[in-house]
């Protein structure tokens, strides 16, 4: 793997991370069953980037007896264990989220909050789409 790679995937794991705190802190204090499921989302971007980079490093390691044409396919692994956390934990915990949220409606707390809140992640993921375009 190269070193822009490596950076892009750096850069993606820190906006994912300032995009998550940023929707957790809305639906915490918007009480927004629908911005839980946001942050949620977002965890498993960021989780997701973990595993890239656990898997790209992994998959940088030279062959060896036991692995004569390397460990290239590493990253297929974490991918697949990206995919299992992203579809299975975070969608169970919306659907949990949005069956308490039928069952027991409540007002959102604060819709201002929240736009708020959806304006800097889009702000981040604009800002770090820009940095990983300049090392390509």
């Amino acid at each position: 793997m190269d070193a822009a790679s490596y950076k892009a995937v750096w850069i993606a794991l820190f906006a994912n991370f300032a995009i998550f705190l940023t929707k957790a802190m809305a639906a915490w204090l918007g009480n927004s069953a629908a911005m839980f499921s946001e942050a949620l989302h977002s965890l498993s971007d960021l989780v997701n980037s973990i595993f890239l980079l656990i898997g790209m490093k992994l998959a940088s390691r030279p062959a060896d007896l036991e692995h004569p044409f390397s460990y290239g396919k590493e990253v297929y692994f974490w991918s697949f264990i990206a995919s299992v956390f992203m579809f299975g934990v975070t969608s169970m915990g919306s659907l949990t989220r949005g069956y308490h949220q039928v069952v027991n409606p409540h007002p959102i707390a604060s819709v201002e909050l929240i736009t708020i809140a959806l304006t800097l992640a889009m702000l981040f993921e604009i800002y770090a789409a820009n940095l990983i375009i300049t090392f390509y």
